[in-house]
């Protein structure tokens, strides 16, 4: 895509894709960051420890974690499917995502472009978790709620981190399942400037951290391999 998003265009879940993000603040992380309490120093530690690992350290860590969960297999089985179906639903062609990097250590991945404008995040559940979602945002909207208080915190937020690096202006959030068929739906998520500005301030804390959490590391002459084999187990 032409814009000025440096873009690497690797499957979700490859290794290349992990190691893109390897000691990296990512989007999923972005309720934690935009939190800024003690989970934004535990993570800022984990992409320390990451950051000083071998690569080969690092997918050894992961092999139990990556691509292999249930959720995860189930939404890229079903990813084709809704991303035709969005297609026509807006009448545009989504570009293929990727994982977009930033100079400042920042990432976050995307399950497609529109434009340049658009960004689009396709979520793919089990019919239970998908209709519990989709009656919440359906009940919120009726309410006339704020967009924070309609979205699930973690897609929200992590939604806001990729408006907030990339300046697209605005997200097209579509949730479904294959059960549904043509019943899915879609949403468009505009930029929140209190979440943006919330999330901007964590990230600057955790980078503040980052370098003298890697000093402490290297300094101990540990690297805390065995804390990270518990976390992705």
């Amino acid at each position: 895509m032409e814009n000025k998003l440096n873009i690497l265009n690797v499957a979700q879940y490859s290794d290349e894709w992990w190691l893109a993000r390897k000691g990296r603040f990512t989007a999923s992380d972005a309720h934690t960051i935009s939190v800024a309490g003690a989970g934004l120093k535990t993570l800022t530690w984990e992409k320390a420890t990451e950051m000083i690992m071998t690569d080969e350290q690092y997918l050894s860590v992961l092999s139990r974690k990556k691509g292999s969960t249930q959720s995860m297999l189930f939404g890229s089985a079903q990813e084709l499917f809704s991303r035709e179906w969005l297609e026509n639903k807006i009448n545009c062609t989504i570009e293929e995502g990727g994982i977009a990097l930033f100079d400042d250590n920042t990432s976050f991945s995307a399950d497609g472009f529109i434009n340049n404008t658009h960004g689009v995040e396709i979520k793919n559940h089990e019919p239970k978790i998908a209709l519990k979602m989709f009656t919440k945002i359906e009940e919120g909207l009726s309410n006339n709620l704020s967009q924070v208080e309609i979205y699930d915190r973690e897609h929200y937020s992590q939604i806001q981190f990729s408006l907030l690096k990339s300046k697209l202006e605005n997200w097209i959030f579509s949730l479904g399942s294959d059960c549904w068929g043509d019943a899915q739906k879609y949403w468009y998520i505009l930029p929140d400037q209190k979440r943006m500005d919330a999330i901007q301030n964590g990230l600057e804390i955790g980078q503040n951290l980052i370098y003298e959490y890697i000093d402490k590391i290297l300094n101990s002459n540990k690297l805390y391999i065995k804390r990270m084999e518990i976390k992705y187990d």
